[in-house]
């Protein structure tokens, strides 16, 4: 009788499943119940990601193992389709260039989970036309509205490829108009870290702070990336299953990041920033002043019966005009904080941000008033990425 798939071996059988597509795999699994018992094991999911899901993907997708250790056989198989899917917009260079379909739906639901995991994705999205899609939801009206999910994919890919020219010594000029229009897109904070991200690698750069250039390297305050960013940590990623962009995502990291212990952890340290965000994108840079130093928040519960869903927030720090304090309130179930940060005995303005996977980000001043205002980001000093950037993409300025 000749060999056939029903009578080999069932851990040969496994084998070769692990190296096909997902989709193949699943039609294997379809044919007889036999199949599907020694096909449709999480066992066969795992290697079909890890031997590149058919593609011979190289590097392989190195996902943290304590994300996806508790995953049920299920959720192992839409993580491989989606996987796939993945793959195929990176082989295209297509990610988000002409918005997302129906058949896209799996990969839509898990793009931003998928780039909290370093999925190679990243590398392959298309960052203008991602600012593009952000910065003009009124576009889009026949595809899926933008929101906060894809914020965090537009700041983790703008943040990640930069590293990635930064630390490989690439040169390649970068048109800021790409990347700073969707900043000015307030229900989305975060897409304020990506474009933030770049101004203060360039004023880093340029020495071009708003007060002059610094001194000395112990003020200089490098802003967090994706290798020193918590995400496993915050966001419940191994319980993700199925994951929405809409409802899900902008709130999965709230349990951990809005209480007390997490607040009070540590130090915090950012920058803000000067600008007219209601206007055209200006040309130049961002005026980015000198970075707030030594933050530290107190949080405690109110006692007022119209304000006990909210948390009171407290803090002190200090930059180069001298020491400040903060003090506002945090809602616990948005992330929103209103906030005043004042100089003892000089002058005050108001703080509108948000708690994000990021850090703290949001507006100051008055937002749509000129340049009464501009961006705020804040993050524990734990987070910085201190390692060294040797060299930074020239922007174009038109």
């Amino acid at each position: 009788m000749n060999p056939c798939l029903d009578t080999l071996p069932l851990e040969l059988v496994q084998k070769i499943a692990s190296s096909l597509p997902c989709p193949s795999n699943l039609a294997l699994c379809r044919v007889n119940s036999r199949l599907r018992e020694g096909c449709y094991v999480t066992l066969v999911f795992h290697n079909i990601i890890k031997n590149g899901n058919g593609t011979g993907r190289v590097p392989p997708w190195k996902w943290p193992a304590e994300v996806y250790q508790n995953y049920s056989t299920n959720a192992w198989a839409r993580l491989a389709l989606a996987d796939y899917r993945c793959l195929a917009f990176e082989n295209e260079l297509e990610i988000l260039n002409v918005g997302f379909k129906n058949t896209d739906l799996q990969v839509y639901k898990w793009l931003p989970l998928l780039i909290a995991t370093h999925h190679p994705v990243i590398k392959a999205l298309h960052l203008p036309s991602l600012s593009n899609y952000l910065a003009n939801p009124d576009k889009h009206r026949r595809r899926r509205k933008p929101n906060e999910g894809f914020s965090f994919c537009f700041s983790a890919a703008l943040i990640h490829q930069f590293t990635t020219l930064v630390e490989t010594e690439l040169s390649s000029p970068l048109d800021r108009n790409d990347y700073i229009d969707p900043m000015r897109c307030l229900a989305y904070p975060c897409a304020i870290a990506g474009p933030f991200f770049l101004e203060i690698l360039r004023c880093r750069k340029t020495m071009a702070f708003s007060d002059g250039p610094i001194i000395d390297n112990g003020t200089w305050q490098p802003p967090p990336t994706l290798k020193t960013l918590p995400f496993s940590s915050i966001m419940p990623l191994e319980t993700s299953i199925p994951f929405s962009v809409e409802t899900q995502f902008p709130l999965c990291h709230l349990p951990v990041t809005t209480t007390k212990e997490f607040i009070e952890d540590g130090v915090w340290v950012g920058y803000y920033s000067y600008c007219a965000m209601s206007s055209p994108a200006p040309t130049g840079s961002l005026l980015i002043d000198r970075p707030m130093l030594d933050i530290s928040f107190q949080v405690r519960t109110s006692k007022n019966p119209f304000t006990k869903n909210l948390l009171k927030v407290r803090g002190t720090g200090r930059d180069h005009i001298g020491p400040f304090y903060l003090s506002g309130t945090l809602a616990p179930s948005t992330g929103k904080m209103a906030m005043i940060k004042g100089y003892i005995g000089q002058h005050s303005f108001p703080w509108e941000v948000t708690m994000t996977p990021f850090g703290i980000l949001g507006t100051w001043g008055k937002p749509m008033s000129g340049f009464d205002g501009g961006w705020i980001w804040l993050w524990k000093r734990a987070w910085g990425d201190r390692s060294p950037l040797r060299s930074v993409v020239p922007l174009v300025t038109t």
